[in-house]
């Protein structure tokens, strides 16, 4: 909400990003093994883990700590006291970007396109990130802008249809 607020009153537009297969980046921070897949390797053999895996029960924490310490060590940003998933970047030249994370998305407020650049450069030394573009929709939420006022709107009508279609029939 506050990347939202804070983007209405200096009438900038907030863009959106997420990283591609976000929990098989982050390193395993114990030994672990799992049986090789089908064709791979010898029946009754093992693999050991480098990268956490999708749906691992410690997948999304070990990417949570890689990713902060991404955002702040490699990047340079400042990462929020009162919220950890919010963080700040400002360059010499008076430029800055604001991102909120959540999960494996971000919303970028920056001050301006070269701002957005930027980041988005040093971000993709690190993850394979798709989007970029003025946010539409985030977290199950349409997003709409004013373009006049700046002003912005989050709606979930298209959510609630899906789900009272869903448990309660069509009409």
């Amino acid at each position: 909400n506050c990347i939202f607020a804070k983007a209405a009153s200096l009438k900038l537009p907030v863009y959106d990003s997420d990283v591609r297969a976000a929990f098989s980046t982050a390193d395993m921070d114990r030994p672990m093994y799992v049986e090789c897949p089908v064709g791979f390797g010898a029946k009754g053999k093992v693999c050991k883990l480098k990268k956490s895996l999708e749906g691992g029960k410690s997948s999304g924490n070990l990417y949570y700590k890689e990713h902060g310490a991404v955002m702040a060590d490699k990047i340079g940003c400042d990462r929020c006291s009162a919220d950890p998933n919010l963080y700040r970047k400002e360059w010499d030249d008076g430029e800055w970007i604001d991102v909120g994370i959540f999960v494996d998305n971000a919303l970028m407020l920056p001050s301006s396109e070269v701002a957005k650049s930027r980041f988005l450069a040093e971000y993709s030394k690190h993850y394979t990130i798709t989007g970029g573009q003025p946010v539409t929709k985030f977290c199950g939420c349409e997003v709409e802008r004013n373009p006049v006022t700046g002003a912005y709107t989050l709606k979930q009508t298209g959510k609630i249809s899906r789900c009272f279609d869903k448990y309660l029939g069509k009409n």
